[in-house]
């Protein structure tokens, strides 16, 4: 059963200004309280490579490639993800991929650039289609040791995200996935308040995110290690 469908995939470093989720044609990981860039807009990110990029941005995948086992950075800065099963399929925006929920899967190499510092910002964001039943999809998720040792956002259920923060769930929210698809994003600012957006309105918070400083063993999208 195809259960979690994925479009544009994005990751930040810290930097000034506001949050990834600001950027609805782009998903991924932001690490950082970023601001908008002057003149970016929703359709200048939705043209693709050529568009401006937020600031502090450490990696974005636009699953644009429709085709093939590598998913690009389009940032240049190489976090190029190998795939893993999944069937290319229409998205949001070009192309994207459907993933089984159980086999299905992209990795991207462990980078200094993806370290969690105790008490930095980040967001991640991503669009995402229901494709079955969600039950603890991880959309993308940055480990920092053996099984299950992780964090990311998550599709806990077919109507709860939340962030994962490597000890419990937190920032659950009720949402709505049914029909196409939605933009979600997880912000963490000042290291232990997390955020949760869908469609870019604001539906949970928590101020307990874990704050531990974590080196990245690698970084999964549409699963978890």
């Amino acid at each position: 059963m195809l259960r979690l469908r994925l479009d544009w995939a994005l990751v930040l470093a810290p930097s000034s200004g506001l949050c990834a989720c600001l950027f609805p044609s782009l998903d991924g990981l932001h690490q950082g309280d970023a601001a908008a860039p002057d003149g970016s807009s929703d359709a200048a990110n939705d043209a693709g490579d050529a568009a401006p990029q937020p600031v502090g941005l450490i990696a974005s995948w636009t699953f644009d490639e429709d085709g093939g086992t590598t998913l690009h950075d389009v940032t240049g800065h190489g976090h190029d993800g190998v795939i893993t099963g999944g069937t290319w399929i229409a998205g949001h925006s070009g192309s994207a991929l459907s993933f089984n929920g159980t086999s299905d899967f992209v990795s991207v190499p462990a980078a200094n650039a993806f370290d969690k510092a105790s008490g930095a910002p980040f967001s991640i964001t991503a669009w995402v289609m229901r494709g079955g039943t969600f039950s603890h999809d991880l959309v993308l998720s940055i480990a920092f040791g053996p099984s299950s040792a992780m964090y990311g956002m998550e599709a806990q259920g077919n109507t709860l995200i939340n962030y994962w923060d490597g000890v419990d769930h937190i920032a659950t929210s009720t949402v709505d996935f049914s029909g196409t698809w939605h933009h979600v994003a997880v912000v963490v600012s000042s290291g232990t308040i997390a955020t949760a957006y869908f469609d870019g309105v604001q539906v949970g918070s928590a101020t307990n995110a874990d704050n531990v400083a974590r080196t990245c063993t690698g970084v999964m999208i549409g699963a978890s290690n």
